[in-house]
């Protein structure tokens, strides 16, 4: 479903994108798939900053705070890049 957000995104469907991170969160927490949610959680934050940027910044803060607690080290990167990109810095 993350994936399939991401495809809608790039086609400029948000409410499909917006559905598809959503559901792809709703199922990814239930069956605890922490890699995963951190995946969704980075790129759904990236979606929203460009209209919400407190929110997309929540979420990727979230996603940051998973990598860093699995001690992922590139997705612990990335995600601070994503950080500073949706704060402006």
């Amino acid at each position: 479903m993350r994936v399939l957000g991401q495809v809608c995104e790039t086609f400029g469907d948000r409410g499909a994108a917006d559905a598809g991170f959503r559901q792809s969160l709703e199922v990814l927490e239930a069956i605890q798939s922490r890699p995963e949610v951190g995946q969704t959680l980075l790129a759904y934050g990236r979606f929203l900053a460009g209209e919400d940027a407190t929110a997309g910044r929540a979420l990727i803060e979230r996603a940051l705070r998973l990598f860093e607690e699995m001690d992922a080290t590139g997705w612990i990167e990335e995600a601070r890049c994503a950080q500073a990109a949706a704060s402006g810095k």
